[in-house]
């Protein structure tokens, strides 16, 4: 009897988890496709040459390439949350393909930003280029660990839900 309630115990923390991760990528990318969108509405708007926002339209195109990414990673995750006890797969492998996912999207847009940012460096010594690099390098990393710190404990709820006894 008591291992069917902490079986349950343990499955609502797993979906509550994953629907939370879900939730939060979905609506921040949601909300941050739309200031992307307004900011590019703005830019076209007020009449500055393109060639003076290169750096700009660079940042927008590379957020219209991840945001709609992080968007399905997200409802992936609301979709796992919801299903995790009733799939037909196990849920370890659906939680291994997530984490794949999103180790493959957070190394992307890092190794993407990264690659912007150095041939947009206005020069290699100036106090500029060494802030930018900074604050590059600490965007990897909160990069890396929002997209792969929430994979850790998924992974560790599981483990302890496939552990407990029936």
């Amino acid at each position: 009897m008591e291992s069917d309630e902490q079986k349950f115990k343990a499955s609502n923390q797993i979906k509550t988890i994953c629907m939370v991760v879900g939730i939060v990528y979905s609506g921040f990318a949601t909300f941050m496709l739309g200031i992307v969108f307004l900011q590019k509405l703005m830019v076209y708007g007020s009449g500055i040459p393109t060639e003076e926002v290169t750096g700009l339209n660079s940042s927008h195109n590379i957020f219209f390439i991840f945001l709609p990414l992080v968007i399905l990673l997200g409802i992936a995750y609301i979709k796992f949350g919801f299903s995790f006890s009733k799939t037909p797969i196990k849920p370890i492998l659906v939680n291994n393909i997530l984490r794949i996912v999103s180790a493959i999207i957070s190394v992307s847009y890092s190794i993407v930003c990264f690659r912007l940012l150095i041939l947009g460096l206005p020069g290699f010594f100036s106090i500029t280029a060494v802030l930018m690099i900074l604050s590059s390098a600490f965007g990897f990393f909160i990069v890396i660990l929002v997209f792969n710190l929430p994979q850790y404990f998924i992974s560790k709820k599981i483990k302890k839900y496939y552990s407990i006894k029936f």
